[in-house]
């Protein structure tokens, strides 16, 4: 069964989150995937609902801009004109990508080293 509009803006959100654990997203390949498709599938985008699916932290009415979806789940500020780009979420998979399996040659050559 599909989620509706409602359900899917009450997910758990960055600022819900306590402060001390926060810093992992940054470090989270599931993260900067599902928010680069969230930024892909929203932004700019205008979807219609029935007055009842529309949650009241939107306004309660319909269209539902995308826009706002994404400042509802802490991925875009629109009064600050900030937020997570596309190309942002790639780059941080990509820069994930290649510091981890640096990261991991660097510890495999220095444990191979220590064996011999």
């Amino acid at each position: 069964m599909p989620l509706s509009k409602k359900e899917v803006c009450r997910c758990i959100t960055v600022l819900r989150l306590p402060v001390g654990i926060r810093w992992l997203t940054n470090i989270s390949f599931i993260y900067w995937g599902f928010t680069g498709m969230s930024v892909n599938v929203f932004s700019g985008k205008s979807f219609d609902c029935t007055m009842l699916e529309t949650p009241d932290e939107l306004g309660g009415g319909c269209p539902v801009s995308g826009d706002v979806i994404l400042m509802e789940r802490s991925i875009k500020d629109l009064s600050a004109g900030r937020g997570a780009t596309l190309g942002n979420c790639f780059l941080a998979l990509w820069v994930l990508t290649v510091g981890l399996r640096l990261l991991a040659f660097l510890v495999l050559r220095r444990a191979i080293k220590r064996s011999h």
